[in-house]
């Protein structure tokens, strides 16, 4: 697996900075949730405004007299009601009101929190890609001095235990690599995942829609 990974080395985005904040507040599941609250509460707003209005029924009846005659009895009627009693009203309302203030702010809060997280993960990964590309030098380095101490070792210039020593030091330099690789791919998932472009198959296994290396020095 690590070998795949670092075949794979740093992989390009396929998107910027303002695509993935856009991406995030578009398709965040739980900042769609949120907004469907918000409308919710303003639907229960709209409900409670209407009932400061006076009820208006009004009413028509026909019907045939007995004895088959043509004449038709009709009537109308209006029935006006007027609320004098604003009370429960008011209150009702200003529950409603405060309510859906709630829902607004909360959501509000919760864009800036999306917003935030997207923008922490992508200044990540660029320090992720810096650090990455700096270990991998020092791996070119470290395998140089391995190549020029085996030199002279048979040249005796050099002890084994300087052999050693060079040798221990590109390891220490490859596994400093592969551990910003790995850094690097931890958040490049996270960063999906924020930007809800984080895909999971039927087989429980991740993937990403592009997927295109970066040449590497």
């Amino acid at each position: 697996e690590l070998e795949t990974l670092a075949s794979k080395g740093l992989v390009e985005f396929d998107i910027t900075l303002g695509e993935a904040l856009s991406s995030a507040l578009t398709n965040r599941l739980d900042l769609v949730n949120a907004r469907m609250q918000v409308e919710d509460k303003a639907r229960k707003l709209e409900i409670q405004q209407r009932d400061f209005l006076p009820d208006l029924d009004v009413a028509y009846r026909a019907s045939s007299l007995q004895g088959g005659s043509a004449d038709v009895s009709q009537s109308l009627s209006v029935d006006l009601d007027l609320p004098f009693d604003w009370t429960e009203k008011r209150n009702d309302f200003r529950v409603a009101q405060i309510t859906l203030e709630r829902e607004v702010r909360a959501l509000a809060r919760d864009e800036d929190e999306v917003k935030r997280d997207v923008r922490d993960l992508w200044r990540k990964l660029e320090r992720n890609r810096s650090v990455y590309n700096n270990r991998l030098l020092s791996v070119k380095l470290s395998t140089r001095t391995v190549e020029q101490t085996s030199l002279s070792l048979k040249q005796g210039k050099a002890l084994t235990r300087d052999l050693l020593d060079a040798e221990d030091g590109l390891t220490d330099a490859r596994n400093a690599a592969t551990l910003a690789l790995v850094d690097f791919t931890i958040n490049r998932m996270r960063f999906w995942n924020a930007i809800e472009r984080f895909e999971v198959d039927p087989k429980g296994m991740w993937y990403e829609r592009t997927e295109e290396p970066v040449a590497t020095p």
